[in-house]
């Protein structure tokens, strides 16, 4: 079974007053990656505040720049991600989340690891591919 990835209503929402007005007070200045370990109840209808972000390892979620994101019709993709574990192994990941940072953060994409729970020992990375938002 292959990973899941879902963009949300709020998120394409979001995508689509970027893409249209060329910005969004809920944007930000970039968007952030997180791991989550919701076991289930996520779907296109999420919210950020349904996502429950891991702990551990002294867990933060990674910046996306803006410049580093590839739009190809109606795609948008970028290069590999690795979220490292460093001093505690994270606790089980489920997946992996896209939310912005604006004046009301919004859950943009999320994808739902087809291995979870995946356990991250310390010293080791949870590799995330974002190839397929808005596909």
């Amino acid at each position: 079974m292959a990973d899941i990835g879902v963009t949300t209503d709020e998120g394409a929402q979001l995508l689509f007053e970027r893409a249209y007005n060329g910005s969004s007070p809920d944007w930000g200045a970039n968007l952030l990656l997180g791991l989550f370990k919701n076991t289930s109840g996520l779907s296109s209808t999420s919210v950020l505040a349904d996502v429950v972000p891991i702990t551990g390892g002294n867990y933060a979620p990674v910046v996306l720049p803006d410049n580093e994101w590839v739009a190809a019709g109606s795609i948008l993709s970028r290069a590999q991600v690795l979220v490292s574990a460093t001093g505690t192994p994270f606790d089980g990941v489920y997946g992996s989340y896209i939310f912005s940072t604006g004046t009301t953060p919004r859950l943009v994409h999320f994808i739902v690891s087809a291995l979870a729970p995946v356990a991250v020992a310390a010293g080791e990375s949870y590799p995330v591919d974002i190839s397929n938002v808005l596909d």
